[in-house]
C-alpha cells in the first residue's frame, strides 16, 4: 500500500471497525436471552438466567432447589422438602397465590404448575413478571423440563444430572416389567373415588412398568370412580396414594372379594413421591418396581 493513501483509508477503516463492533454488541445480546416452551405451550423468554425465583407448586420448589438452591427465594405453604426450604418466604397456598407478594420478592422467573394456576398465572403477566408452567404429563415430559429449567437457570449440567438419573430409574424399573401386565388401580382421592387415568404422570408410570392402568380410558387425567366400577375391574394391584391405609381401604364394602385385596397386593404410598413431578420421582419408580416384581413374583405368572 503506498503511504499516501493511508490518511485517506483510515477514517473508512476505523467506521468500518466500529461498526462492526456494534453488530457484534447487538449479537452478543441477542445470545445471552433464553427462551423455552413450557408445559403449557407458552414461549418463557429471559434476558439473561434467572438468579432470583418464586416457586407457587411443591414440585416446583423440588425441581428449582435441586437444580439451583440458591435461586430459589420463595415458596408456596406445602412446599415442605427439602426441609431446608422452611425459611423461604411464603407467598400463599397452591390455589391462593398473593402475587403482590411474589412480585416483592422480586423474581426474574416464578415457576406454576398445571391449569389450577391459571388465575395465578394472569396475575403475575399483569405485573409484569415472568412465568413458566410446570405441569408433565409424562417421564418424557419431566426429563425434558430439567433440560428446559436448566436452560433458564443455567444449569445445564445439573439438569443433565437429574435427567440421567431419571433414565437410570426408567431402566431399572424396565428390567423388573412382568411377563404378564398386572391390572392396577392407582388411587388418588379416597373420598371419592378418584383414579389417576391416560394423561397423567402416575399413569405413565404404570405404563413403564408394565401394568395395565384399570382406569386409563376416562376421559380426564384424574377421574371419579364409583364403587361399583371399581369392584368390577377387580384390580390385582392397588396403590393408595389417597393418605388413607391399608386396613382402611381394604374394610370397604366389597373388597374382600377383590383380587388385590385376596393376594395381599394393597399398597399404602407416599403420595408427594408419585405425585410431585421433580426429583423424588426416582424413588417412586424404583419402589413402583419393587411392588411389581414381588406381584410377578408371588402371583402373576399363575393368573
Amino acid at each position: 500500500m503506498r503511504p499516501w493513501r493511508l490518511p485517506l483509508l483510515l477514517p473508512l477503516l476505523l467506521t468500518a471497525a466500529c461498526t462492526e463492533v456494534e453488530q457484534s454488541g447487538e449479537g452478543a445480546d441477542e445470545a445471552t436471552s433464553i427462551s423455552v416452551i413450557d408445559d403449557a405451550g407458552r414461549t418463557v423468554t429471559l434476558e439473561a438466567p434467572a438468579e432470583r425465583v418464586v416457586a407457587c407448586a411443591p414440585d416446583a420448589a423440588e425441581v428449582v432447589y435441586a437444580l439451583a438452591p440458591a435461586a430459589l427465594v420463595g415458596r408456596s405453604r406445602y412446599a415442605d422438602y427439602p426441609p431446608e426450604l422452611a425459611a423461604l418466604p411464603v407467598v400463599g397456598d397452591f390455589s391462593v397465590i398473593d402475587v403482590e407478594r411474589a412480585a416483592a420478592l422480586e423474581p426474574e422467573l416464578v415457576v406454576l404448575a398445571g391449569l389450577e394456576q391459571e388465575p395465578t398465572l394472569a396475575g403475575l403477566e399483569a405485573l409484569g413478571l415472568t412465568a413458566y408452567v410446570h405441569y408433565p404429563e409424562s417421564l418424557d415430559d419431566l426429563a425434558a423440563a430439567y433440560e428446559r429449567l436448566g436452560e433458564l437457570l443455567d444449569v445445564p449440567g445439573r439438569a443433565g444430572e437429574l435427567a440421567a438419573e431419571l433414565a437410570s430409574a426408567r431402566e431399572r424399573l424396565a428390567e423388573r416389567r412382568p411377563t404378564r401386565s398386572p391390572r392396577v388401580y392407582l388411587e388418588i382421592s379416597a373420598a371419592p373415588l378418584m383414579a389417576a387415568c391416560a394423561g397423567s404422570l402416575q399413569h405413565d408410570m404404570l405404563t413403564a412398568a408394565g401394568c395395565e392402568n384399570a382406569f386409563a380410558d376416562l376421559p380426564r387425567a384424574y377421574h371419579r370412580v364409583e364403587p361399583e366400577e371399581l369392584l368390577a375391574a377387580d384390580p390385582e394391584i392397588v396403590l393408595l396414594l389417597s393418605g388413607i391405609g391399608v386396613e382402611e381401604a381394604v374394610s370397604r364394602a366389597g373388597w374382600s372379594g377383590m383380587s388385590a385385596v385376596r393376594d395381599g397386593c394393597v399398597h399404602a404410598l407416599e403420595p408427594d413421591l408419585y405425585s410431585r413431578a421433580g426429583p423424588r420421582i426416582v424413588q417412586a419408580l424404583d419402589e413402583l418396581g419393587r411392588i411389581i416384581a414381588a406381584w410377578s413374583v408371588d402371583t402373576g405368572p399363575e393368573r
